[in-house]
Parts: structure tokens; sequence; C-alpha cells
């Protein structure tokens, strides 16, 4: 996946769309619990805007914070967010994410995320780059 001007300049309510369609209401309950595929959607949610938008890590968590936050997070705040966040991402990404059931997850993630962007660009609500 590459930069997208077209996400890029939509991409806080682009990603909070998203969020609201695909993550399930108890989804932070899972991450929290550490199931497998609740932490890998996670940091595939977070490395997905990371690459489409070109962020810097500050700006990425930002963005899946108040994506997640309306539908997911309740009452938790930012700082103990990322806290997860950076312990799933130290946990799940770079070559551990390559090998069994993280890779699965993280693969399944990604194809249902493509499917979903592709949906926006017919729908009209992305340009078609």
């Amino acid at each position: 996946m590459a930069f997208s001007q077209s996400i890029f300049d939509k991409k806080e309510e682009f990603y909070k769309k998203f969020a609201e369609e695909f993550f399930a209401k108890e989804f932070w309950k899972l991450v929290e619990e550490k199931n497998l595929v609740g932490c890998c959607s996670l940091c595939q949610f977070y490395k997905v805007i990371k690459m489409r938008c070109d962020l810097d890590d500050k700006e990425t968590s930002k963005i899946v914070f108040d994506s997640l936050k309306k539908k997911c997070l309740g009452n938790i705040n930012y700082e103990n967010f990322k806290e997860i966040l950076d312990e799933n991402l130290n946990k799940y990404t770079g070559f551990r994410g390559y090998f069994g059931e993280a890779k699965k997850a993280m693969n399944n993630f990604q194809a249902l995320y493509l499917n979903w962007e592709v949906k926006m660009m017919d729908e009209g609500y992305l340009e078609n780059y």
C-alpha cells in the first residue's frame, strides 16, 4: 500500500467512517483481553493509516484514537490508549508479524480494509487513484 492523496485529504473523516462501519462496539475489550485478532486488527489499522497518509507515529496514533473513540473506547484516555497501542505494535509488527496466526490475522484485516476502500471508490467517496 502506498500514499493516497484522496485518502489523505479526508483522513480524519475517512477513518472515523471506517471504524464506525468495521469495528464492533466491543472491539477494545478484545484488545484489552489480548485477543490475537483484536490486537492484530488494531496494529493493521494503525499501519494502514500510516502508509496511506504517510504520517509520523504521533499523527497516526491520534487518528487511530479519534477514529475508535466514539464507538469503541469509552472513557479511556489517549495516554492509556497509546501505551496499549505501542505494546501491541511492538509485539505484532515487524519480523514477528510475518508468521503463524498473527500473519493470518493481519492479512485478513488488510483484505477487509482494501475491500472497504474499493467500496468507497465505487460509491464516489474517494477518487480513483
